[in-house]
């Protein structure tokens, strides 16, 4: 099977968008547990978190995009 690169960082524990919305701390803790219990993690390649400059995120968002966030 392939290998599939995963990035992670406790930084992204940090982002939530209210209750109830799926992009959560919460949803993170289970997704890493549930890689960690079983054999998925040895299909993936961990990958630190880097900054990343405004050029290559124009690359995929609107500067409109951007500004609000």
């Amino acid at each position: 099977m392939a290998q599939v690169g995963w990035i992670d960082s406790d930084s992204f524990d940090e982002h939530s968008n209210g209750p109830g919305h799926v992009e959560s701390p919460e949803r993170l803790f289970a997704l890493r547990e549930t890689i960690a219990s079983g054999s998925l993690s040895s299909l993936l390649i961990p990958k630190e978190a880097e900054p990343i400059n405004t050029q290559s995120l124009n690359r995929v968002h609107t500067q409109s995009h951007i500004d609000n966030i």
